[in-house]
């Protein structure tokens, strides 16, 4: 077609008619100007897209990015609001919003002027495809392929807020757009930030602090990690991450708050605009960093350089307060580490089995804090690193393209550079092949092997260094590699100072006990237990031979150590220099201990052993004791010996054991006679004698052991101790096949997929039978807790049984669980917080009692029989939607895939079901952000502030429209939430959609008790019944897993945050601080708060509660012989919830 500037009009002798004609084609048929002139090329890239009217961009409406979102000009804020990414599809160009990928779109695919422009899912229509035309002056009109219309400010307004639509070309300024690409002013690296108030003072975080939620703040330059930021800029999204060099964590707004004031934390990278900064020069050489959320920058609040003073989020005024100078800084990261995945931060590298082979697997583990994952990293000229494993002393290597081996001295393929990823964390990249550390399928599951891979920007290759001790705190053996149990000791016991040391062969004694404490560096100090005097060169001379003494702790080098890992061992270097500990010649009793130069010899090789296993150093007469069959008899129980892990003999006996007609009985051992005790008369294989005969009823739960001889000479054989508990249930599991299918088939199943069949009894304090039949399924659970050597089950009784003995039918159920409460030693803070739940009246509260369990004759210790977590009678009484699956479905086969709702969010379903005649309920829902993939049906919400995981676990299998049904019926709800309590798009209000009651109970009951999981992670459950049932509003509860909670934590949530009874913790938690942001929430939870802690403090102190806690702290103190003695006892709980409760009643 040809433009209407070179169309000559010639009426000649035609009619009038026909000369209207031609002139209506001339001006409304005929190309305008701007529409003749070529389409102009645009590379791909993110842009932001400017009318020229009054400079006002192209601006998504109240940032609200879902389908149909209105399209305006509003003033330039640098939001990701006003990001668009432009790409070319073909001839064509799709124009999408940078961070969500929504698309802009001509709504309908409407070809009449005056069409709206809106934001839409991409689905590759020509209403989403559109041309550059570019303009004279330099600016660009945007025609759509859909209708040849093109982009214009209705009304050719210049207010902010105007409309966005389609209208045919004028060549007005309406139509008329500036498109300027975002550059990136700061190159990727590593930078320590400084403001423009001061070149002294420092962005930092907080106490160096590893953990979500620790404040980025303003901090005198001392030059440490916790100065240290990676800025990655992302060329998808025009935007920058920041995160800790120290912590791999992302500069980020708390709860997406759009609030002036607002302070600033580290968490851990979502990618949402609340992680996401425009970084723009100033004039006078700084650079200001401004929020992809708010436009908001960066500030230091009242210009105040004070250290500490955390970094807010204002208006921004250009002022000094909100310009920084990013000083290049490269990072080292020599030192030990573990290594976190951010697909599941439980999850880190570990060497398999703790192998020390070439070949050994690297695979994904819980962390246990052992040597093999930890590892040693040491900075090269070139800026790459080796990691050497800390139990090894390898160094980690890629072989064959893809596998990785260990070798002894680091070759080609041992170096690798760490480059900072937009998940937050480092990609560890092999420096020869370009390939990465890579966790296979992005599969978090525990063993799930680890390789490397090409790059791909996925979670997968995304670590987090977490800075570790290599020898954690506590106490030690130290084992020295040259003799046979062959320990450091310290002579006759003696608490002298100056007292030279001596190798001697291990007596368990105290004299050979130390302990560790790190004091930063690497560095530790090493103290004996009976002396209390440090490790310490003598005289602090540096010199090789130099003998090594016990001495009064003084602070100097000659008291500080490191432990250094090698290939054959490793050794404990002194502060001094290049010396080890070693000894004189190789270790024998009485062998003086010394510092050597020679750091590779046997002798100054050592092991640290912890006290509380010291593995094979103990073989003397106890390790006889299995070999003799002892039993207690009483009525129909018969009990047989446990070993502890030094392989000392204890008679562990339940509640209901009768002590006055017990009998020991011998069936057999090495010796045809054995005395006990006191009692002269010989014990004769398959006699008995009675305890009371013994004199040893009165030897229960005492300290003194007693000892059993032989009658022949009389000589010691072994000793053993008699602990019993009072006041609880006892639980005797049999297997059916306890050879092939017992406790250790159960134990060998990482996903709980072997399952056995037997039978159990349950016997009541006071000797009254509850349950005696059939199980028809034994199986484990639980997912970090599976990984402890305590481990928790469920069973499945033949029939429905109360073995709560509430005398409520309701309670009648098959399916128990066990909770080994491994975590937790004082097996406590599951049943305070069960307690607490029913004393402030939250849904469907957890019933239990405790039982000492025996499994196939042995003794495990201290459980807590509870109720599981189901839909079902007497537990979450709703509809049953799985039982209605099932009935229409049988044994129909199914495939599990993945899909999005019609809100866009992802979700997991089964393909081959059929509906049930009714799909709104009940459904059983946990929030779940770290496991939910593994899970075979789940959903996700957009919270406003990055996307929140859910569950669903009844029914565990389910049909996509009930996944679309309910997840759409969540995002409603989130709706709610995130816009002041009311959906502004179906005009209902939260209350409408939660029983906020319910919502602000449960919430107060991780508040108390600080539950780490609760409203952050996962274990937060909430179940929905039909619509016929009269209120099919969200549900939250019930109340579930608080081992981890009321200042107890894993050693890598060992902050304050935590442990202390002060500070509010679930209020900014993940899911606890985006639900109280909706005003209607936070009015429930105030309202409530009196009733809720004076409940809580009459129910921890109440007679029921202190009567449970009295009969487990037996139970505890029985269970020591297998478990360790804690640190805590039951009752440290009930004072650690006092001074919680104290500092809530006048918290605000």
């Amino acid at each position: 077609m040809v433009g209407t500037d070179a169309v000559r009009i010639c009426i000649r002798k035609r009619s009038r008619g026909m000369a209207l004609l031609l002139l209506f084609i001339a001006f409304c048929v005929m190309p305008t100007q701007a529409e003749a002139k070529s389409y102009a090329e645009l590379d791909d890239g993110v842009y932001t897209i400017t009318n020229v009217i009054a400079d006002k961009s192209l601006d998504v409406a109240g940032g609200y990015c879902v389908n149909g979102s209105n399209v305006q000009v509003y003033e330039g804020n640098h939001t990701y609001a006003q990001a668009w990414r432009i790409s070319k599809k073909g001839s064509s160009y799709s124009i999408e919003n940078s961070i969500t990928g929504m698309v802009l779109d001509v709504a309908g695919g409407s070809k009449i002027a005056g069409a709206n422009a809106q934001l839409y899912d991409s689905n590759n229509t020509q209403a989403q495809r559109w041309k550059f035309v570019q303009n004279a002056d330099g600016s660009y009109s945007i025609r759509s392929d859909c209708n040849d219309l093109f982009l214009d400010v209705s009304g050719g307004s210049s207010k902010k807020g105007a409309n966005v639509c389609l209208y045919t070309s004028n060549g007005t300024k309406a139509q008329k757009w500036r498109v300027e690409r975002v550059t990136q002013p700061v190159k990727d690296g590593s930078y320590r930030i400084s403001t423009a108030l001061s070149d002294k003072k420092m962005i930092d975080l907080w106490g160096g602090s590893l953990d979500n939620g620790a404040a980025v703040q303003i901090y005198e330059d001392n030059d440490s990690l916790a100065q240290a930021w990676n800025v990655v800029f992302d060329q998808n999204t025009g935007y920058y991450s920041i995160f800790s060099a120290l912590s791999g964590r992302s500069f980020d707004i708390p709860g997406g708050s759009k609030s002036s004031g607002v302070r600033i934390q580290q968490y851990s990278s979502n990618r949402t605009p609340a992680q996401q900064w425009r970084l723009l020069q100033t004039s006078d050489g700084h650079i200001e960093v401004v929020s992809a959320l708010t436009g908001r920058a960066l500030d230091v609040p009242s210009a105040s350089l004070s250290n500490g003073n955390q970094l807010q989020m204002y208006q921004a005024n250009h002022t000094d307060a909100q310009k920084w100078t990013f000083n290049t800084s490269p990072v080292d990261h020599s030192g030990s580490f573990q290594l976190k995945t951010t697909v599941d931060e439980s999850g880190v590298l570990d060497v398999s089995g703790g192998s020390k082979d070439s070949g050994a697997a690297s695979q994904l583990w819980s962390s246990n804090l052992s040597l093999a994952q930890k590892w040693v990293l040491e900075r090269q000229d070139d800026g790459s690193y080796t990691f050497k494993n800390a139990n090894s002393g390898l160094y980690l290597t890629e072989i064959a393209k893809s596998g990785i081996e260990y070798r002894k001295e680091p070759s080609g393929y041992s170096y690798w550079i760490l480059d900072a990823s937009l998940n937050g964390g480092y990609r560890i990249k092999n420096k020869q092949s370009g390939r990465c550390i890579d966790l296979s399928g992005g599969s978090s599951a525990a063993g799930n092997s680890v390789s490397t891979y090409s790059s791909n920007g996925t979670k997968a290759q995304s670590w987090l260094l977490v800075p570790c001790n290599l020898i954690e705190n506590g106490d030690y053996y130290l084992l020295n590699q040259s003799g046979t149990r062959q320990v450091l000791d310290v002579p006759n016991a003696s608490s002298d100072g100056g007292l030279a040391l001596q190798t001697y062969v291990f007596n368990g004694s105290a004299a050979q006990q130390w302990h560790l404490e790190n004091t930063g560096g690497g560095f530790f100090t090493i103290k004996n237990i009976n002396s209390g005097l440090c490790l310490d060169v003598r005289s602090g001379r540096a010199k090789s031979g130099t003998i090594v003494q016990q001495y009064a702790e003084n602070d100097t080098k000659a008291q500080s150590w490191k432990y250094v890992p090698t290939f054959s061992g490793g050794y404990i270097q002194s502060a001094l220099g290049d010396y080890a500990l070693s000894t004189k010649r190789g270790a024998e009793s009485g062998v003086l201990a010394i510092i050597s130069i020679d750091m590779t010899t046997p002798q100054s090789e050592w092991e640290f052993r912890n006290v509380s296993n010291p593995g094979d150093l103990v073989i003397s007469h106890s390790a006889a004791a299995s070999e003799y069959n002892l039993s207690l008899r009483s009525d129909s129980l018969e009990i047989g010996m446990t070993f502890d892990r030094y392989g000392n003999a204890h008679f562990a006996l339940p509640s209901v054991f009768d002590l006055n007609t017990a009998q020991l009985v011998y069936s057999g051992g090495p010796e045809t006679s054995i005395t006990v005790g006191d009692y002269s008369v010989g014990l004769t294989v398959g006699s008995s004698v009675t305890l009371s005969d013994l004199g040893l009823t009165s030897s229960v739960n005492s300290d003194n052991p007693i000892a059993v001889r032989s009658a022949l000479d009389a000589a010691d054989l072994f000793t053993f101790d008699i602990k019993q508990t009072a006041g609880v249930a006892s639980m005797f599991i049999s297997s059916d096949d306890p050879v092939n299918y017992g406790r250790g088939y159960i134990e060998s199943s990482g996903d709980h997929t072997a399952v056995a069949t037997g039978s159990m009894k349950l016997v009541d304090a006071s000797g009254v039978s509850v349950y005696d039949g059939a199980l028809s399924q034994i199986k484990g659970r639980g997912n970090s807790t599976w990984m402890m050597d305590k481990k928790p089950y469920q069973i499945k009784l033949d029939k429905k049984a109360d073995l709560l003995e509430t005398g409520d039918k309701a309670n009648k159920n098959k399916t128990w669980v066990l909770l080994a409460n491994a975590y937790d030693g004082t097996s406590m803070r599951n049943a305070a917080a069960y307690s607490l739940a029913s004393a402030l009246g939250t849904h469907a509260p957890i019933e239990y009692r405790a039982v000492d369990l025996y499994y196939d004759g042995q003794y495990r210790g201290a459980y807590m029989l509870c109720e599981k977590v189901q839909i079902n009678s007497g537990r979450v009484d709703i509809d049953n939607l799985e039982d209605a699956n099932d009935a229409v479905n049988g044994g129909t086969s199914y495939q599990l895939v993945e899909g999005v709702n019609s809100c866009g969010n992802r979700m997991k379903y089964a393909t081959g079901l059929q509906n049930p005649s009714d799909i709104t309920g009940g459904y059983l829902i946990e929030f779940d952000q770290e496991r939910y993939v593994n899970e075979g049906a789940w959903f996700s919400v957009d919270s406003g502030n990055g996307v929140l995981y859910f569950v669903c676990k009844s029914p565990g299998v389910w049909t996509k429209d009930e996944a679309e049904y309910l997840s759409s019926r969540f995002q409603e709800f989130f709706d709610c939430i995130r816009n002041g309590g009311v959906n502004p798009e179906t005009g209902k209000t939260t209350a409408d959609y939660c029983d906020i009651d319910s919502l602000a109970r449960l919430y107060w009951l991780n508040e108390i008790t600080k539950c780490v999981d609760g409203f952050n992670y996962s274990s937060t459950y909430l179940f929905k019944n039909s619509d016929t049932s009269g209120d099919s509003r969200f549900v939250f509860g019930p109340a579930w897993d608080f081992d981890l909670a009321m200042g107890n934590a894993l050693s890598s949530q060992s902050s304050d945050s935590y442990l202390s009874p002060q500070g509010w913790h679930t209020r900014n938690a993940l899911l606890g601080f985006r639900l109280l942001q909706d005003p209607t929430v936070r009015a429930a939870v105030d309202a409530v708060k009196q009733e809720v802690l004076d409940e809580a403090r009459g129910c921890i102190n109440g007679q029921d509660y202190l009567a449970y806690e009295s009969s487990v702290a037996t139970s505890v103190n029985m269970e020591s012989i297998l478990w360790g003695v804690s640190s805590e006892s039951p009752d440290d709980v009930r004072a650690w919830l006092n001074s919680r409760l104290d500092w809530l009643e006048t918290a605000q």
